[in-house]
Order: structure tokens, then C-alpha cells, then sequence
């Protein structure tokens, strides 16, 4: 079902958008052929292995990128954000998408046809250096990630997890506690390559520890140094 939304220029997520750097015509353009569509929670907004018509914008909510085997059972890759570009790498490769997008909560999306967003990329050099930059980041990210699950302990793992997820609530304390979005125990462990009972005693040990504390899906950082030290132990 489409919506209609501010103009970006009142977009609270704007300095974290993907799209920030266009100006003038270009984001004349940009927000002239966007098409909006608000997104239960569950509800799939990319399928994998269905060929890409373009790219989509999460604007609102946080989405779960899963990708599943032929048994039919979910791993949970990484989780989405306000302001990120969805399906940009098939769409480049014109390929299927690799792996299916939901919504975690309500969200809204704004979906950019092929055309439109190449003809962005040809028009606007800074965004096709983000897009370079975005592409080279997910590079690292992947190789950091090869070696974290080669050496890493399972308590890093999860702590480097939880040290990354965007905040849902802070207090106005440097110290205070953090409220993190709603995190199944399993995605947590797809995440962190670990199984899930391992996951689960690695939390209960920090929520002893005092470095969390845990009700249902929801997780609070209460000792924000102690999460660090956990995360990037020194050696």
C-alpha cells in the first residue's frame, strides 16, 4: 500500500541516508520517482532469487536480511537500518537478490526503478563514490568477519554484536543504559555463527555480569565499558 512521507529535506534520518548528497535537480528527480510502501512486522519487502527492478530505501523501522537453504531453515545475515540502500549489488550484477529483506517492525520503504537509479549514479558523482565506499566496506566487513569466526571467542562474538547494534533508547548519561531493538536469540547466534545454546549461556554470563540485563527479545546495555573491554580485549 503506498504512503506519502515529508520531503527529505525534513527527513530526520537524512544525514544517514544513502541519497544525502543529492542537491538540485538531481534530488528533484530522486524524490519525484520514489514510490513509497509501508511494511508490517514479518512482512517480506525483497525475495531472494527474484530478479531485481531496481533498489529500495529503508526510510523507517529496521529490517532482517535472511538468506535460506533448501531445507527451508533461515539464517539470519545482518539486520537493516534507517537511511541504507537494499538490493544494490544484484541490481549492479543483474543477478537474483541473494537473500530475502523483511521488516523487524513496522517500516516504510521507498523503491527507485532501475532507470532511475542509474541515471542518478551518471548525474551525481558523490553518490557513486558512496556507492564505491558502501561496497568497499561490506568487502572488509566480510573478510572481518571470516576472521572473527576463525579466532574470536564466542563471548567476543556476541559482545562485538551488541557493541554494534544501533541503539533503540539512551538515557542522556554517557554511561547510561542503552536499549537495543528487538533481538531474537537466534539471529543473534546466526550473526555471530554460534549455536544457539552457546549464545544463550554467553548472555545469561553478561546479564550475571552485570553488562546487560535481558527481558524477552529485549536486551539493555548497562555497562557500556564493560561491553567494550569485552569486545576488544587487549592483548
Amino acid at each position: 500500500m503506498g504512503v506519502l512521507l515529508q520531503p527529505c529535506t525534513n527527513c530526520r534520518v537524512r544525514p544517514h541516508c544513502f541519497f544525502v548528497d543529492l542537491a538540485g535537480s538531481e534530488r528533484d528527480q530522486f524524490e519525484e520517482r520514489r514510490v513509497f510502501n509501508r511494511y508490517k512486522k514479518n512482512q517480506v519487502v525483497v525475495y531472494e532469487g527474484v530478479e531485481p527492478h531496481g533498489v529500495y530505501l529503508l526510510c523507517e523501522g529496521r529490517t532482517t536480511v535472511f538468506k535460506t537453504d533448501e531445507q527451508g531453515h533461515q539464517l539470519t545475515v545482518r539486520l537493516g537500518h534507517p537511511g541504507e540502500l537494499i538490493g544494490y549489488r544484484s541490481l549492479l550484477l543483474s543477478k537474483p537478490y541473494s537473500a530475502s529483506v523483511a521488516s523487524i517492525e513496522t517500516s516504510v520503504v521507498a523503491f527507485l526503478d532501475r532507470g532511475s537509479f542509474f541515471d542518478i549514479l551518471d548525474r551525481s558523482r558523490p553518490t557513486t563514490s558512496r556507492l564505491i565506499r558502501n561496497l568497499a566496506l561490506q568487502l572488509g566487513q566480510a573478510e572481518d568477519k571470516a576472521l572473527k569466526m576463525a579466532y574470536h571467542s564466542s563471548t567476543r562474538r556476541i559482545a562485538e554484536l551488541l557493541d554494534g547494534v544501533k541503539p533503540q533508547e539512551k538515557t542522556n548519561h554517557t554511561d547510561g543504559p542503552i536499549l537495543l531493538p528487538p533481538l531474537r536469540r537466534q539471529d543473534l547466534a546466526d550473526m555471530a555463527g554460534l549455536a544457539l545454546e552457546t549464545t544463550i549461556r554467553v548472555l545469561k554470563s553478561m546479564e550475571q555480569e552485570g553488562v546487560i540485563r535481558m527481558k524477552g527479545r529485549l536486551i539493555t546495555i548497562l555497562d557500556t565499558r564493560r561491553l567494550t573491554e569485552l569486545a576488544q580485549p587487549l592483548h
